[in-house]
């Protein structure tokens, strides 16, 4: 029975933790962020025969825009207000300071999640930020995509990504975050929120152009730290770290229950002789 009620514990901690480092940021005013999970499927590949239209209203295929180097992707809606935008300042912010230049070491691929969304508001989205980026020769290096309906779903389900259309507001619930994929098409990296480092996103580049994956355990110690792009640090995140901590309480308790049970003196029964 212990036994049984330290596995239920441990269960229910290991969900909480995996439902934690998956919702990155949501507006909870839609609909709860336990529902709008950014499940991290470390080595899942996309697919890349989906099919989407880019802003320049040209139709690819996802594997077009893979192969010769890595891409940082995310899913997003156009006329977003609120949440998307701040991905896309984020990331840019992100981009301006990285010694690394879209179109040459990478590239960025934006999937639009409302399939009711058309290349030219695509186009006036990527135009309206481009200009922040100011580097020459990397025009050839941004597709922001809009799509049909399944196969942004097929896309989304690939990396882990979930988000729900709220009719009464007309607008998505969705995560926030951005994924590194390998010129391969497998998911290397996640970088959840809507702050993203310059640093680990170079070495993320450099991973999946050598088509590297991310480990959990790089995963699990990124959830420990918040990067502060005010400061350029990054700073400990107690309330992480403490659940991290409460987790690893628990799974030592449960292995001391299973160690204890296993070694226990064995009861004879009353009356056979030693």
């Amino acid at each position: 029975m212990r036994l049984l009620t330290a596995a239920t514990l441990i269960l229910a901690a290991s969900l909480c933790w995996a439902q934690k480092i998956g919702t990155g940021n949501v507006d909870p005013e839609i609909v709860p962020s336990r529902d709008l999970k950014f499940e991290q499927r470390l080595d899942s590949q996309i697919p890349l025969d989906a099919e989407f239209v880019d802003q320049k209203g040209n139709d690819v295929r996802l594997g077009d825009l893979v192969g010769d180097k890595p891409v940082v992707m995310g899913l997003i809606y156009y006329k977003c207000p609120s949440l998307c935008n701040q991905v896309l300042n984020g990331l840019f912010a992100c981009l301006r300071v990285l010694n690394f230049t879209v179109g040459k070491e990478f590239d960025v691929v934006m999937v639009g999640i409302d399939e009711r969304e058309k290349p030219i508001t695509a186009d006036a989205k990527l135009t309206s930020y481009l200009s922040e980026y100011d580097r020459e020769g990397t025009e050839g290096g941004w597709h922001f995509l809009t799509g049909e309906k399944q196969e942004v779903q097929r896309v989304a389900k690939s990396v882990g990504y979930s988000y729900k259309f709220d009719i009464k507001r007309d607008q998505y619930a969705h995560p926030a975050g951005i994924v590194v994929i390998t010129p391969e098409g497998k998911v290397s990296k996640y970088f959840l929120g809507v702050d993203y480092s310059p640093r680990d996103l170079k070495l993320a580049v450099m991973d999946a152009s050598d088509e590297r994956i991310g480990s959990v355990v790089e995963q699990a110690v990124a959830y420990c730290f918040l990067w502060d792009p005010s400061s350029g640090k990054y700073s400990l995140a107690i309330f992480r770290v403490l659940q991290v901590g409460g987790i690893l309480t628990v799974i030592g308790i449960v292995s001391l229950l299973v160690y204890l049970h296993r070694h226990a003196p064995t009861q004879k029964p009353e009356g056979e002789k030693e």
